[in-house]
């Protein structure tokens, strides 16, 4: 025997009501004797039954009201029209049962209406006799399914069956009697009766009430059935592939857990995991019935099995089971110099709690005795205020105990596994990640199993914490993604898309996947959808930029707040997150210290943020200095940053560097060098694309002083760009200020001076490169930038136009200086250098927290 419940989910439609009879035809391998079928209200109908009462309650019902009963009615004559077409069945049945069902709801409607609430029929008593409609036509559409494949079936009303007391909308089960009656009426059906189709949710007063028991109360019926035939499993379909190790839309990464102990399923969904409402799990364990939950979307997947057996076997594979969360929660605070050493306080205070009709969700005593903490609903917050207020008055007003404290926009975090009670060292992990991440725990609480450390945060930490735990203890689950970022879509933004895609399979080889999750130009951005939603595409080889029309066409208004938002949870998730700046923006410092402070690493072309004042340099970082990636920023693709830090690491002090740091103004030496015409020279430099589309901005020598200023930093010198001597290349106020098309035309007025420099170079057998120059071997470090006069035996003589060079000289490397040299122009340059930072992002992955 199977008792197999589905959700309202599964049954949304027709498509997904003939999806769940074929579930239950394998299951059942044909032969309904064998099981029972339990069903949740069709997908969204309780909220809008609920809508219906409170309308119909406030008095706001008339028309509106008997216009959605319609539209309630015409939806499920339309999806049993659809499941009877889908397999050639007879329709008047169903669709009868279905008009008698919609009659009696519009009859409900109108008794409700006109006699209103009373002490002897409460508010909640008239929702429970319209909400229950939901699951009375949903029975009807399945076992019309089920009949259209063959099987005998028909729907049965639980509530004869499962006696309630009068706790309407959430109300508790006389399990006993319960079992006993559904262990009756299946005996009556005999051995060839038809296959029952069951409300769940539904139950009754002994007086015959209609009573629910609460939302996800299905569940318990599927239990109380599955308990009361002794059934060898009950099975929960639901739409996720079983219980998650978290909230699948909290945490993308999040894992189906293959296997739990009924204790852990109970702590979880305490806690908020609302796959399996908590009360389900009483009669199965009683009965030692393995619960088994399933996804209707993907019924080949194992799911989630739940029964008591080998938890220390199991404890001893992971300590953590899952994380789960309650969103929000108020925290009441009893503080007072009288609790201290006084007995009964706690007493009194449950009891209040208690006549007020609240619940504590979870509980916290200092060892001092000295305060009290306790999480409620908010729902009921104020009513218990005020019940613990009355309990405490007279302490209250001697001035020893204070007014109930209430905190609100609180959230519950609780971390789950039979596993911790073995396993040292746990609670020190979690609060460890957390500290870390700046999220503060304002109350906590471990039970005597060990199996629960649960905690208050603040509602607005709560998603940061469930990340950030489930990353700690579920590491593996994102271990080999590598999740991209990329600001700046111009030349170099373009050309490392197309490197990305054209890599992309390469690394998977290796066990990365790379994920491009958010893509932002100055005006538009595009993040990937959460879990199960599609990725953002760098590229492709028959559409290489296929990324910018999706980017301009359907992309939305850039927002760095959110795309950061966005960064932030996708590095809780796990892997390696990568924010790349390949942007010109002198306003990143900020950006850069957020995505640091979320565990991203930090790849970066942009100079700006490097060398902008000391002190922003210094704190960014000390934000981070280990997942700080920017070669690019100095030598495009060469290993310039790389080998400074190789020198530095191995203890080798820097004395001097020296060389040509810009492509670009080398190129122009070279060309002068060989006797061309400077303007000439410029335009064939900007056509070839090696200058900034103003010319004027590399030949005015800011950006090599900034590349110096980078490198003296890192050297250790405390310089600001002040701090440097630059001096242009060509050294023209007359033209500086020019307009951009009056600069082109009188470029050439500066022909004859250029020529006559080069030419007085070569005649004293010298030649000019435009060289940057720190020397850090005397007391202050000293900077310069400039057109230099050079001897043929200097590193930069000669050198191939175009070329970088970097000169160090250290201590160990003295009388012959380190060179790093090869091409320092171009965007496909800059672009692998930016990849081959991203790629060590990921290989020095463990220095993320």
């Amino acid at each position: 025997m199977k008792v197999l419940k589905f959700g309202g989910s599964s049954v949304a439609d027709a498509s997904r009501l003939q999806a769940a009879a074929r579930i239950v035809e394998r299951q059942l391998e044909g032969c309904p004797a064998d099981g029972a079928v339990v069903v949740s209200a069709l997908g969204g109908v309780t909220d809008r039954l609920l809508a219906l009462a409170a309308a119909a309650l406030d008095g706001d019902g008339g028309a509106e009201a008997a216009r959605e009963a319609a539209a309630l009615r015409d939806h499920h004559l339309k999806i049993a029209a659809e499941v009877a077409a889908g397999a050639g069945a007879d329709l008047p049945a169903p669709s009868a049962a279905i008009d008698g069902l919609c009659d009696g709801l519009v009859r409900e409607l109108g008794d409700c209406a006109r006699a209103g609430v009373t002490p002897e029929r409460p508010r909640e008593a008239w929702i429970d006799r319209i909400v229950c409609h939901g699951e009375l036509l949903s029975t009807q559409l399945l076992a019309a399914a089920l009949r259209a494949r063959g099987l005998a079936a028909e729907a049965r009303d639980a509530r004869p069956l499962v006696r309630t007391d009068r706790s309407f909308q959430a109300a508790l089960v006389a399990l006993e009697p319960a079992m006993k009656a559904i262990a009756a009426h299946f005996a009556g059906l005999g051995e060839d009766g038809p296959l029952q189709v069951i409300t769940g949710f539904l139950g009754s007063t002994p007086e015959g009430e209609t009573t629910t028991l609460g939302r996800g109360g299905s569940d318990l019926t599927a239990s109380l059935v599955g308990a009361a035939l002794d059934a060898e499993r009950i099975e929960i379909w639901t739409d996720v592939p079983g219980v998650m190790t978290a909230d699948p839309r909290r945490v993308e990464d999040a894992l189906p857990i293959p296997r739990l102990s009924y204790e852990e399923m109970l702590e979880l969904s305490h806690f908020g995991a609302r796959v399996v409402y908590p009360p389900t799990v009483t009669p199965a364990r009683r009965k030692a019935i393995p619960l088994l939950v399933r996804s209707t979307l993907d019924p080949e997947h194992p799911g989630t099995l739940v029964d008591g057996g080998k938890d220390r076997e199991r404890a001893r594979g992971t300590a953590v089971t899952g994380i789960s969360s309650i969103d929000d929660v108020h925290l009441m605070l009893l503080v007072g110099d009288n609790l201290v050493g006084t007995p009964g306080v706690a007493a009194r205070l449950f009891d209040a709690l208690a006549a007020s009709g609240a619940s504590a969700i979870l509980i916290s005593q200092a060892s001092s005795e000295h305060s009290i903490c306790f999480a409620v609903e908010p729902g009921v917050s104020e009513a218990a205020r005020l019940a613990v207020d009355a309990e405490f008055r007279s302490e209250i007003e001697s001035g020893s105990v204070r007014p109930l404290i209430v905190e609100r926009d609180q959230s519950i975090v609780a971390v789950v596994g039979d596993g911790m009670r073995e396993r040292p060292g746990i609670a020190g992990r979690v609060f460890g990640i957390l500290g870390r991440r700046a999220v503060n725990v304002r109350a906590v609480a471990q039970g005597s199993s060990e199996r629960n450390i649960s905690m208050v945060v603040a509602k607005a930490d709560q998603g940061r914490a469930v990340r950030w735990i489930h990353r700690e203890f579920f590491r593996g689950a994102a271990s080999g993604r590598l999740a991209v970022y990329v600001l700046g879509v111009g030349g170099v933004g373009s050309a490392l898309l197309g490197q990305l895609a054209a890599e992309r399979d390469a690394l998977e080889k290796r066990g990365i996947d790379l994920q491009l999750r958010g893509l932002a130009s100055s005006r538009f951005m595009e993040l990937a959808v959460r879990r199960g939603g599609r990725r953002l595409d760098p590229g492709a080889a028959g559409d290489p930029d296929g990324w910018r029309t999706a980017l301009e066409q359907g992309g939305e208004e850039a927002d760095l707040d959110r795309l950061l938002e966005h960064l932030a949870e996708t590095a809780a998730g796990g892997g390696r997150t990568v924010l790349v700046d390949v942007t010109a923006s002198g306003d990143m410092s900020a950006v850069y210290h957020r995505a640091l402070a979320a565990g991203a690493a930090v790849v970066s072309a942009n100079k700006l943020p490097f060398a902008g004042l000391i002190a922003d340099f210094r704190a960014f970082h000390a934000d981070g200095g280990a997942n700080v990636f920017h070669e690019a920023t100095v030598g495009a693709g060469l290993p310039v940053l790389h080998t400074l830090d190789l020198l530095l690491g191995a203890g080798d002090p820097i004395e001097s560097v020296s060389g040509v740091f810009s492509g670009t103004l080398a190129y122009l030496t070279g060309e002068l060098s060989a006797r061309r015409v400077w303007s000439d020279a410029v335009r064939r430099a900007h056509r070839l694309g090696y200058t900034e589309p103003d010319p004027r901005d590399d030949l005015g020598g800011l950006d090599v002083a900034r590349k110096l200023l980078i490198l003296a930093r890192l050297c250790g010198a405390d310089l600001e760009m002040e701090d440097i001597d630059v001096a242009p290349m060509l050294d023209r106020p007359d033209l500086a200020d020019l307009p951009l098309e009056d600069y082109w035309q009188r470029l050439a007025s500066a022909d004859g001076e250029m020529a006559d420099r080069f030419a007085e170079a070569r005649s004293a057998g010298l030649e000019l490169a435009y060289l940057a120059e720190l020397d850090t071997s005397g007391e202050a470090a000293t900077a310069r930038v400039g057109l230099r006069a050079v001897p043929p035996d200097h590193p930069v003589a000669g050198m191939p136009a175009s070329d970088n060079m970097f000169v160090f000289r250290s201590q160990r490397y003295d009388a012959r200086p380190l060179i790093v040299q090869g091409p320092g122009a171009g965007t496909e340059l800059t672009a692998g250098g930016v990849f081959g930072d991203i790629l060590r992002a990921w290989a020095e992955r463990g220095a993320s927290p």
